[in-house]
């Protein structure tokens, strides 16, 4: 009875918000990442690259609060690593996919390496778990160890700036905010997804010389910062209408992700030439080398 009672009480909730948080990440998880051993990786290493953004904009701000203590300025700092580690990231596995198809020889398949030309959309989706996942724990883990309370690991809650600003313990007003924070969090995960896609697609038309490649990479960056500031609203107490509006642009974000990938020819509003092809030498059962210039789809 006792434990059936801490269990309410004490882990129900914190294991709820949880759920609610990391349910949507797991289910694209389970069903597009975990069968595949190269995609896990990109997932831990896109998650990787995330936190060296936000270490790079803690280092900053350690600087900066002797110069000029501004909140807002340090979120929009924060922002734009984390942006700046998206197109790091984006860089760097093109150079991978570069040394890679290199090494392999004519006519050769290697694992794995493959998908990555033919599936840049969900390659992108697949990094884009790897920052939402971490970018939501972080910002969970505060909230998951004050319900536990005791005995369970948390970022200190005692920063002196931090305490200065906003109060750190919730009261009886505050009762559904555990429930939209999660919730909130879900949203973030998907939005980095959605944000990754476009980032990555806006990188893949600049190379291609297309007239609107900034399009979906203004697209990302602006809700970004969007999103980042409705949740400076969350404590004149209008948290399920800060929700509402996270959620709309999240729709708003998968419609031009839809039709970024549906698009026959890849881009938003008309913008990409045709269909991406890659030009592959193949050795014929005679020896002879051919090439080849096939149509990937997107």
């Amino acid at each position: 009875m006792l434990y059936s009672e801490w269990f309410t009480l004490k882990a129900a909730l914190p294991t709820g918000c949880f759920i609610i948080a990391f349910a949507p990440s797991l289910a694209f998880f389970l069903k597009f990442v975990a069968k595949d051993s190269l995609r896990v990786i990109l997932v831990v290493m896109a998650a990787f690259v995330w936190m060296l953004s936000l270490l790079l904009s803690s280092i900053i701000r350690f600087g900066m609060v002797y110069v000029v203590d501004s909140f807002l300025l340090e979120t929009f700092i924060s922002i734009t690593l984390q942006e700046a580690s998206r197109l790091a990231l984006f860089i760097l596995i093109k150079q991978a996919q570069k040394g890679l198809k290199t090494l392999s020889e004519e006519n050769t398949k290697i694992a794995g390496i493959d998908s990555l030309y033919r599936s840049r959309h969900m390659l992108s989706m697949v990094c884009g778990l790897g920052m939402g996942a971490i970018a939501a724990l972080f910002l969970l883990l505060n909230l998951i160890a004050g319900l536990y309370e005791g005995g369970t690991m948390g970022l200190p809650a005692t920063i002196p700036h931090l305490k200065q600003r906003m109060n750190i313990k919730l009261t009886i007003d505050d009762r559904f905010f555990p429930i939209t924070y999660s919730a909130s969090c879900g949203v973030l995960t998907l939005l980095h997804m959605a944000w990754t896609l476009l980032f990555w697609d806006s990188c893949h038309k600049y190379s291609l010389h297309d007239s609107l490649w900034w399009l979906g990479m203004f697209i990302a960056v602006s809700s970004h910062y969007l999103v980042s500031g409705l949740s400076f609203f969350n404590q004149l107490g209008t948290r399920v209408v800060v929700l509402s509006l996270q959620v709309l642009v999240l729709l708003l974000n998968v419609l031009c992700c839809s039709y970024i990938v549906r698009d026959g020819r890849g881009g938003i509003v008309g913008c990409g030439r045709g269909g991406d092809s890659v030009v592959e030498s193949v050795r014929s059962e005679n020896g002879d080398v051919r090439v080849e210039q096939r149509h990937l789809s997107t």
